[in-house]
């Protein structure tokens, strides 16, 4: 049984595929005519890529095997057998064959015209994939490509105001990112729009997904761009759902007076509330339908919930004759006061500032 392509390779006759293309692998970068410049190179590269040629197939190299050195000599060019000889030049063998990387991508120089073609160059362990023609497709297996990564989403917030989920609003949110040139090999930053029409209702963690509009990469998928919306803070109202809270106080005084409150709403009107001197802390008037559009029902709104937050008293707790015609002064000046200025300009009753 001849040996002579083993010992070219270095390896034993029972070596696994993965040992014989590391071993080819390790042989022909040491002998490769561009690499190395002595006399002898060119001929053990022949040597190297002619025992790969053989031994890297699987039918060939059972072949092989079985017959021995002399008879592939002398079958070498049999049509129906396969051909064990030097069927193409060695460097056409090496610059064919491609070794597949997960992480980078090297050039390296064509033998022949000395330009430069890309190959994927992975680490000893890579896989190999033949593309020559004419292999036995029985017995030889397909090539496999290494899975293809995807770059993990990348978050963004969008604040919207409570205005924005009223009625709904479109949303150009601008990024930059990398972008492939087409020669596949370097890169460049390019700025892009992505337009978001925000629908009426949206929730907070509602999330908006543009596909693959992230970095692009050699050898990966580029990543999601992902808009998660969060309620911006308001200066009056505070988001429950699909209802709003507004927060208001009633001093002593604006009970005693039978003030007229002005509940705001989102809209800009403004809703009245008579019978104040029946307010107490914590009372709560709620407005049907004044509220936030339902997400999947778009005719239909929550509600405004106002309620008081005083904290002092609304009631007199000294009898004192005296101090009831003083309170009861200062309540006739405060009506009259309030009656000769205009309703339009009444000033909204004092509000509590929610924390944004």
């Amino acid at each position: 049984m001849g040996k002579k392509f083993y010992d070219v390779l270095g390896v034993p006759e029972n070596a696994s595929e993965d040992d014989i293309k590391k071993a080819y692998r390790k042989m022909a970068l040491k002998y490769h005519p561009d690499k190395n410049k002595s006399p002898e190179a060119e001929t053990k590269f022949k040597a190297v890529s002619e025992a790969y040629e053989i031994l890297g197939d699987k039918a060939k190299r059972c072949k092989y095997d079985k017959v021995g050195d002399n008879p592939v000599k002398s079958n070498m060019h049999h049509k129906h057998d396969f051909s064990f000889g030097f069927t193409q030049p060695p460097k056409k063998l090496y610059s064919d064959i491609a070794i597949i990387s997960n992480n980078i991508m090297l050039p390296f120089f064509n033998i022949f015209n000395n330009h430069i073609f890309n190959q994927n160059f992975g680490e000893f362990g890579g896989h190999f994939v033949r593309t020559r023609s004419g292999r036995c497709q029985q017995s030889h297996p397909k090539p496999t490509k290494a899975p293809v990564i995807k770059d993990p989403p990348i978050f963004h917030d969008l604040y919207l105001s409570l205005e924005d989920v009223l009625i709904g609003c479109t949303k150009k949110m601008k990024i930059e990112k990398n972008v492939l040139n087409s020669d596949k090999l370097t890169i460049r930053r390019e700025v892009k729009v992505l337009t978001i029409n925000v629908k009426p209702g949206w929730k907070a963690g509602t999330k908006i997904t543009f596909k693959e509009e992230g970095d692009q990469n050699l050898n990966k998928i580029p990543s999601d761009i992902v808009f998660v919306v969060k309620d911006k803070p308001h200066d009056i109202f505070e988001r429950d759902g699909s209802d709003i809270k507004y927060k208001y106080t009633v001093t002593l005084k604006e009970a005693l007076c039978d003030v007229e409150l002005e509940i705001p709403t989102l809209t800009g009107e403004s809703i009245p509330v008579k019978n104040v001197e029946s307010i107490w802390p914590g009372k709560k008037h709620i407005f049907f339908g004044q509220g936030l559009p339902l997400p999947k029902d778009n005719d239909r709104r929550g509600n405004l919930i106002d309620y008081d937050v005083s904290s002092e008293p609304l009631y007199i707790e000294s009898s004192d004759e005296e101090e009831e015609e003083e309170e009861e002064h200062e309540c006739t000046e405060h009506s009259a006061k309030r009656r000769r200025v205009d309703d339009n300009e009444l000033l909204p009753p004092k509000l509590i500032v929610l924390d944004p």
